[in-house]
C-alpha cells in the first residue's frame, strides 16, 4: 500500500474546501500571515523611545547635577522640570496627529498629502514653540508661584528654566518630525534620533557642568542644545533621499481641534501632569527640597 505524502493531503484539503457548501467552507481558517510581528514591534519600540525622550533629558540633568557639592541645584532642577513636562505633554497631540494623519496618507497613496502634513505641521508647531518661548516670563511666575521653595532652590530652577526655555520650539517641532517619522513606519529613524538626541545631552551636560561649571543654567542649556541636534539631523535624515512635492497648504481640519481634545483628556499623560504640582508643593513645603 503506498504511503499517502503531503501533496495528497493537500490535494484532499482543497477538495474538500471547493466541494463544501460555502457556509461551511468560510470556516475553514486562512492562512497564517507571517511577518508582521517584527516591524510591529520596531514601531512599538520606536514609539516608546519618542515618549520617553522628554522626561529622560530632565533625568540626564538630574544625574550630573546630582555630584556636585550644593543639593539646590539639584532641586531646583527637579522643581523646573515638572513645568517642562506640563507644557510639553500638553503639546503632544502634535506627535499624535501627526502620526495618525500621516499613516492616513500614507494607506491612500497620497505622497503629497503626507509631505504636506509635515509641513503645515510644523508651522504650527514653530508657532507654538515661538509663542512658548516669548511667554517664558508669564510661564515661569506663574508655575514657580504654584511650586514653592526655599530661595536657593528657586534661583536654582529659575536659572535652569531661562537656559533650557531656548529650546522651545525645537521640542515642538521635534514632536511632529517624530511623528511623521512613525508615521511612515520610520521607527529605526526614530531609534536612532532618540539615541542621538540624548547622547549629545550627556555631551554637553558634562561640558557645561563639570568643565565650566555651569551648573543648573548648564543644565537647562545643554537639554535645549540636544533638541536642536535632534532637529538638525531629523531635516537631514528626512532629506537626504526624498523631494518635498511642491504643494499649496490648505486650511487646517475639524480633525486637528479632535484631536486636541483626545490628548488633553486622556490619551496622553497630559492628565497627570498637575498631579507632579501637587507632589511637588507638599514635597518643598515638608522640608524635602
Amino acid at each position: 500500500m503506498r504511503t499517502p505524502h503531503s501533496s495528497d493531503h493537500a490535494r484532499l484539503a482543497h477538495s474538500i474546501k471547493t466541494t463544501l457548501p460555502k457556509r461551511f467552507s468560510a470556516l475553514v481558517p486562512p492562512p497564517r500571515t507571517q511577518g508582521w510581528i517584527r516591524p510591529f514591534c520596531r514601531l512599538a519600540l520606536a514609539n516608546t523611545a519618542s515618549n520617553i525622550m522628554v522626561p529622560l533629558a530632565g533625568l540626564i540633568d538630574t544625574a550630573f547635577l546630582g555630584h556636585l557639592s550644593e543639593v539646590r541645584f539639584l532641586n531646583g532642577v527637579a522643581l523646573a522640570t515638572v513645568i517642562f513636562n506640563v507644557i510639553y505633554w500638553g503639546f503632544n497631540f502634535f506627535r499624535m496627529g501627526t502620526t495618525g494623519s500621516t499613516a492616513q496618507a500614507i494607506g491612500k497613496g497620497n505622497e503629497a498629502d503626507v509631505w504636506l502634513i509635515g509641513v503645515r505641521n510644523t508651522l504650527l508647531a514653530l508657532g507654538a514653540g515661538i509663542s512658548v518661548w516669548i511667554l517664558q516670563k508669564p510661564i515661569s511666575a506663574l508655575g514657580f508661584a504654584l511650586l514653592q521653595a526655599s530661595p536657593g532652590v528657586r534661583e536654582a530652577a529659575i536659572t535652569f528654566f531661562n537656559g533650557r526655555i531656548v529650546g522651545a520650539p525645537a521640542v515642538l517641532v521635534n514632536l511632529v518630525l517624530l511623528g511623521w517619522l512613525l508615521g511612515r513606519s520610520k521607527g529605526r529613524a526614530v531609534i536612532v534620533l532618540a539615541i542621538i538626541s540624548n547622547s549629545s545631552n550627556i555631551v554637553l551636560d558634562y561640558w557645561f557642568i563639570k568643565q565650566l561649571g555651569w551648573g543648573s543654567y548648564g543644565a537647562g542649556l545643554a537639554t535645549a542644545l540636544s533638541q536642536y541636534i535632534l532637529l538638525a539631523t531629523g531635516l537631514v535624515v528626512i532629506f537626504s533621499g526624498s523631494v518635498v512635492a511642491s504643494h499649496p497648504l490648505q486650511s487646517l481640519t475639524t480633525s486637528r481641534a479632535a484631536v486636541f481634545v483626545r490628548a488633553q483628556s486622556g490619551h496622553s499623560y497630559s492628565h497627570l501632569c498637575p498631579c507632579h504640582f501637587y507632589f511637588a508643593v507638599y514635597k518643598f513645603e515638608f522640608g524635602l527640597g
